[in-house]
């Protein structure tokens, strides 16, 4: 009875020095809300009754040898969705991406499937340290603790790469060539689920997926927060 309302007080205290806040507006919300009702209602989701089911994009970009099995993006990176990314990125906003990494997880659910683990696009240390944490990481946080699901750093970034937004489809593609290197003692045998802020030309998640397929993963999906259409009707 004493544990549980001194664990009532705690939250009760957390909840009035840290609110949850929506990643849109800033406004206060619930603890367990994913947004404001008025943001909810203007959010630019994807409709993927058009797009590849492997690569999530209306032009597919899957390539000869298609690597990722399933991938699902939530909103079109645009309105409210690029600001809130923009904010989370460059703002230093952390923790917008806990009530983003729900809207993560529940598009997760209703594609279905199990996943044995959620593992993040790794940024460099330098590029950490610079910014203060990943955002990719703490989406996938949020979208392990909403599905019950283990989040696992087993990808990291070998080497310092240029911006992936100041560089053309070819260029991306070359740019993160053999960027990471995933651990085998980690990810052997198991079904993973590669977590990203942004899908552009799906550079990152195939060098991502293709080192988690050589340390031997048995399937590779992806779930992003927003999806760069340039072609949206």
């Amino acid at each position: 009875m004493k544990a549980d309302f001194c664990r009532r007080i705690l939250a009760w205290i957390i909840d009035a020095l840290f609110p949850l806040r929506c990643p849109f507006c800033g406004d206060v919300i619930d603890r367990n809300a994913e947004c404001c009702e008025v943001c909810f209602a203007k959010l630019p989701f994807a409709d993927l009754k058009d797009s590849c089911t492997r690569c999530g994009k209306r032009e597919c970009v899957c390539g000869s040898v298609p690597l990722i099995t399933m991938t699902r993006p939530v909103f079109y990176y645009e309105e409210l969705a690029s600001h809130a990314v923009l904010r989370m990125k460059f703002a230093h906003r952390p923790g917008t991406a806990i009530a983003l990494g729900r809207f993560m997880a529940d598009a997760v659910q209703k594609e279905g499937g199990s996943w044995d683990m959620i593992v993040p696009v790794p940024m460099t240390k330098r590029k950490v340290r610079r910014r203060g944490y990943n955002q990719s990481e703490l989406l996938g946080r949020s979208v392990a603790e909403r599905l019950n699901i283990p989040l696992n750093t087993a990808l990291r970034k070998t080497r310092e790469t240029k911006a992936q937004h100041t560089l053309d489809e070819q260029e991306r593609a070359k740019n993160l060539l053999g960027a990471y290197q995933a651990d085998p003692a980690l990810v052997q045998g198991k079904r993973v689920l590669l977590c990203d802020d942004v899908l552009t030309t799906g550079a990152t998640l195939k060098e991502g997926a293709k080192a988690l397929l050589q340390a031997g993963a048995s399937e590779v999906g992806a779930v992003v927060l927003c999806c760069v259409e340039r072609n949206r009707v």
